[in-house]
């Protein structure tokens, strides 16, 4: 009975989270939505914390490529209530506090504070 119940609480917990993108973290391609923008971020992980570059940056019709050292988004980890904090380098070398909040299994919501104004983007996962 013992066995038993151990194979199935591995088992039970193997579904559970083999299918949600929460238990896994934030590496990975991402689709943005910006207030009048959109972009592709590729989120890596690296000791413990997330590093994102631009892939992909559209505007007004005009779309940019971004390289692969392109690091905009540095040092995000974990915090206290389930979601990210780090920081987000603006184009003018700027350091601003980010964060990371789940809508959903597969959705984020950033706010980067840029001299006190927040600016927000909705993230999702590409498969």
């Amino acid at each position: 009975m013992r066995n038993f119940l151990s194979v199935f609480f591995v088992l039970f917990a193997s579904v559970s989270f083999a299918g949600n993108p929460k238990s896994k973290g934030i590496a990975g391609q991402w689709d943005i939505k910006g207030q009048n923008y959109t972009a592709i971020y590729q989120m890596d992980a690296y000791r413990g914390k997330y590093y994102g570059r631009l892939i992909e940056y559209t505007q007004a019709g005009k779309t940019i490529k971004g390289g692969k050292e392109d690091y905009f988004i540095s040092d995000v980890q974990k915090s206290k209530g389930g979601g990210f904090i780090g920081k987000f380098y603006t184009p003018d070398g700027k350091e601003h506090k980010f964060t990371l909040t789940w809508k959903s299994d597969t959705e984020l919501e950033a706010k980067i504070d840029i001299g006190g104004k927040i600016s927000v983007e909705q993230w999702t996962k590409r498969k």
